[in-house]
């Protein structure tokens, strides 16, 4: 691996240390849970790996939908407010259903790259144990159907996730995971925090991080013979960042859900 693709991943990695702005403000019962998350999840896998691994898929294939579904609020939500400054409608983020729908974009962008990388997919899955192969392969690539389906009434949330995954099959998804994900991921992780030394210390710590992970890397090859243990515990602690951001962001989605409303009350009743 050479350097670049090392720095990438190293930064890909590292945002994962902010989960701790997720555990806030309990922070010892939710970092109690999260160690509960890693192990329990990391238990199963070594007796149900093929059930994990797939669950695992899914939730990954929520998480990068997520992305689409939060870009598209943004813009939408910068389009409103143009509208409203101008005396047009009020602003508004998307409705379940319609957040629900982009996030199939990151069924579209997983599902895609099999096809560029069938021969990736299966050795990884070997490695990890999985016991019926084709059969996973054919969920994840028959999850694609209802994925187009649902965002078909808008073609950018289908060929922009196709042309990642099968332009770039694994590391087409890889790039998109250090170079889109990540850096949406910090931003998100930043606005959470009005003061300008929070949000720099945010940066800081991610940066720090990044070095530590990139350093620390030729630590990967004192573990030969135990790849597969550490791919589960990599797997498990993946599963359980995803489960408390998406706790995290489901509540700040709902606080700008409420403050959206409280302003729209508002200004009907000015007016």
């Amino acid at each position: 691996m050479n350097n670049s693709w090392l720095l990438l991943i190293s930064s890909f990695i590292s945002h994962g240390f902010l989960d701790f702005i997720t555990f806030m403000p309990n922070i010892s019962n939710s970092l109690s849970l999260y160690c509960v998350s890693i192990c329990g999840f990391y238990t199963l896998s070594l007796f149900f790996p093929s059930i994990i691994t797939l669950f695992f898929i899914i939730i990954s294939m929520y998480h990068f939908g997520e992305d689409f579904r939060y870009l598209s609020d943004v813009f939408k939500d910068k389009k409103m407010r143009l509208l409203c400054s101008s005396g047009g409608a009020s602003g508004a983020v998307d409705s379940w259903g319609d957040a629900v729908e982009k996030r199939w974009s990151g069924v579209i962008l997983i599902s895609s790259s099999i096809t560029m990388d069938y021969s990736i997919w299966v050795d990884v899955l070997k490695l990890l144990n999985v016991s019926n192969i084709s059969l996973l392969m054919n969920i994840i690539l028959g999850l694609s159907i209802p994925a187009i389906y649902f965002v078909h009434f808008n073609p950018f949330f289908i060929v922009v996730p196709i042309v990642i995954g099968c332009g770039g099959g694994v590391k087409g998804v890889l790039l998109y995971a250090c170079c889109v994900h990540t850096p949406l991921s910090i931003y998100r992780y930043t606005q959470s925090y009005y003061s300008f030394w929070r949000k720099l210390s945010c940066l800081i710590y991610w940066a720090s991080g990044t070095s530590l992970v990139y350093y620390s890397s030729p630590i990967v090859y004192y573990l030969n013979g135990y790849e597969i243990y550490f791919l589960k515990l990599v797997i498990s602690i993946v599963i359980s960042h995803v489960i408390f951001i998406t706790r995290w962001q489901i509540g700040r989605d709902c606080e700008a859900i409420l403050k959206n409303h409280h302003m729209a009350i508002k200004r009907t009743i000015l007016l």
